[in-house]
């Protein structure tokens, strides 16, 4: 836990670019060296890559060292995001040899393998990198475009802390290339509330409202801006190198301030207090900026011999970063912030030894066509010729270097062309790889499809077959079960025929005889058919009862009551289900009866269920149970229900009937009913 922390706190210090003091600087080197030397795989992998990235910029050489050792371990275990941030380094190690458009191959090559393993903050850290780069050779509108491209990264990733950074960088662009005080408002709105939402380090509040001031000094609202500038100063308590250094620049434009309002005694004022925080540093970069401003406010008080004294300790101090290449006089500075930017914890720092020296020979070109301006004025021919060819030299110098700088963005441009090129080619190449790929799967699916298909086919042929022979069992099974039900039937009526017969009663068998000629004929024609209309039931059904009571004329009365609103003809259904029920009804329920009995069967049609209901007031199932024959085995209930669970193995909508006796008040039994429900 103690080395995750440590590793944490170092990863802090190392990406930051925040100025340090040399023993800091020493300390976090060897602290990380030691990390490096005591990891082994990925855990070394990034400690190589925190230590080159902490010495880069003052120790290319040995950065360049160890970006070698990094890069060959992170290919030797396949550690993509290894090779990416080494990558990332190689770009550094290049951009502080101002060598920009190797730089920028490297910084590619890093973000396409960020952007491979989906990283969105160390993708965004490159992108800031690549805006860094072309910030300094001058391609302000790209610089831009990678700015916004780190700010969407960031954003992704919830990183305020570099989201912060990317808005200023966004913010500085609106304040430097392309003036819009009111942009650069709206984005350090953004750069506010991105640094509330992490404990940040105050300067970023400092560096957020002083690019305000710059804002509201572009759009000549001067009282906002002294108010953004004193607002930036209250957050740069202490006296450490970059709070001084920022203090420094602060009261430097506190100084400008007061130049643009005329207020010329308040501009001097601030603009002492910048040198005195300078030289507690040895900042040497502010001074030849400051006395040369000063220099300008003593011609406008006609103060020439005050004038030339500041113009000559601006040039002695330009001279002297021309002739080392560094801001600070005192060596053991050499860590501390070179600009502004480098006071922000997360940002690189941006000058190399090459773009100091860039830098100063601009200045040393205004100087010298000032100063030879004014000897010119003052009536100084002589020195003012001396003044103007050193003027001469140094504008021959940045011509060359902005020929350079030409040079190099040509060759940015044909560097971001071609990697956007073989982007787009391996873009292309990726598709044609899905579409292959696609292609592949297609026809691996069809294939599949095709034989789930035979195989479905096989098994819905099997089961047809087995369905049809199924369904025939059943066919057979329902003749069956009418079968069984008919001849017990035949044999009653026979044998009431022959009772009536036997009676010696003519007319009345002749009658009998032909009703029951007309119901075999019926029982007949169902035999064979699976569904009859229901007026070919009904017509059984009530020749059936007609026949019955021939026989027992004493015994019972029947009433039919259908619905009249039943379409008899075209509703069709199973044929003898109700028939055995009567049976019953009249066999068991009014045979046992002293008095005359009453059967009711009632056909009627609720929604899409047509339903039976067969009604005695008869002894009720118990009683007839007691007075059975003892040999005697009723068959119809038990055929019914097979009948009826082969039936509804066809059919989603089930048949059911149910069998209810019937009780009075004291709970005696007066009857029975059999009910129906037949959908159709």
């Amino acid at each position: 836990m103690k080395k995750l922390f440590f590793i944490c706190l170092l990863i802090f210090l190392s990406f930051s670019g925040y100025a340090v003091s040399e023993k800091e600087y020493l300390h976090i080197r060897d602290s990380l060296q030691q990390l490096a030397d005591n990891s082994s795989g990925k855990e070394r992998v990034d400690a190589l890559y925190l230590l080159g990235r902490h010495i880069l910029a003052y120790e290319p050489e040995k950065g360049d060292i160890l970006i070698n050792e990094q890069l060959k371990l992170a290919d030797s275990i396949s550690y993509l995001p290894g090779i990416a941030s080494a990558y990332m380094n190689r770009g550094f190690y290049y951009y502080y040899k101002n060598d920009f458009p190797k730089a920028l191959e490297y910084f590619l090559k890093a973000k396409q393998l960020f952007e491979k393993e989906h990283k969105p903050k160390e993708t965004g850290q490159v992108d800031l990198a690549i805006g860094l780069l072309f910030f300094f050779s001058g391609q302000m509108d790209k610089s831009l475009d990678y700015f916004q491209l780190a700010a969407k990264q960031f954003k992704e990733a919830n990183n305020f802390q570099y989201l912060t950074i990317s808005y200023l960088m966004i913010g500085y662009y609106y304040n430097a290339a392309d003036i819009n005080p009111e942009l650069s408002k709206q984005i350090h709105d953004k750069a506010l509330k991105a640094v509330r939402k992490s404990n940040l380090d105050p300067i970023y509040y400092s560096e957020i409202f002083i690019a305000r001031a710059v804002a509201y000094k572009y759009s000549r609202e001067y009282d906002s801006m002294f108010y953004f500038i004193r607002k930036s100063n209250s957050f740069l308590s202490g006296e450490s190198v970059n709070v001084i250094h920022h203090r420094s620049i602060n009261y430097r434009d506190l100084g400008k301030a007061f130049y643009l309002i005329k207020e010329y005694d308040s501009a001097m004022y601030y603009y002492r207090l910048s040198l005195r925080e300078a030289e507690k540093i040895s900042y040497i970069y502010i001074i030849p900026i400051v006395n040369v401003m000063m220099a300008n406010i003593q011609i406008k008080r006609d103060n020439i011999p005050g004038a030339f004294r500041y113009y000559d300790q601006a040039l002695q101090y330009a001279l002297i970063i021309n002739r080392t290449g560094s801001f600070y006089s005192d060596p053991a500075q050499k860590y501390a912030p070179d600009w502004l930017l480098d006071n922000w914890p997360g940002f690189y720092k941006g000058f190399s030894e090459y773009s100091r020296k860039a830098w100063v020979k601009q200045l040393l070109v205004s100087i010298y066509q000032q100063m030879s301006a004014l000897y010119k004025k003052t009536g100084q021919p002589e020195k003012a010729l001396e003044f103007f060819e050193q003027y001469h030299i140094y504008y021959d110098s940045v011509v060359q270097i902005k020929y350079a700088n030409e040079l190099v963005n040509a060759t940015l441009n044909f560097k971001m062309d071609e990697s956007e090129k073989q982007i787009e080619l391996l873009a292309q190449e990726n598709k044609v790889k899905e579409l292959r790929n696609r292609q592949n799967r297609v026809l691996l699916i069809s294939l599949v499809l095709i034989i789930v298909l035979i195989i479905l086919t096989g098994i819905v042929l099997i089961r047809q077959n087995k369905l049809k022979s199924e369904q025939q069992n059943l066919l057979l099974k329902q003749r069956l079960f009418r079968s069984q039900m008919n001849p017990h039937f035949i044999f009653n009526s026979l044998a009431c025929i022959q009772s009536t017969i036997i009676s010696d009663e003519p007319g009345k068998a002749s009658k009998y005889l032909a009703r029951f000629s007309k119901l075999m004929r019926n029982i007949l024609d169902s035999s064979v058919e699976e569904l009859i209309p229901l007026e070919e039931e009904i017509e059984t059904i009530e020749n059936y009862l007609a026949l019955q009571k021939f026989r027992f004329p004493e015994r019972f009365d029947y009433r039919l009551e259908i619905d009249k609103d039943l379409d008899t003809e075209d509703i069709l259904i199973p044929p003898m289900l109700v028939q055995p029920f009567i049976e019953n009804s009249i066999e068991h329920g009014m045979k046992h009866k002293k008095e005359k009995g009453n059967i009711r069967v009632r056909i009627n049609r609720k929604d899409k269920t047509l339903v039976f209901e067969v009604e005695d007031d008869g002894v009720g199932r118990e009683k007839a149970k007691e007075m059975v024959v003892k040999d005697h085995k009723s068959l119809a209930t038990g055929i019914i229900r097979e009948r009826i669970r082969v039936l509804n193995k066809k059919r989603k909508r089930k048949i059911n009937f149910e069998i209810t006796d019937l009780k009075d008040a004291e709970g005696n039994p007066t009857g029975t009913r059999v009910r129906f429900t037949i959908p159709v």
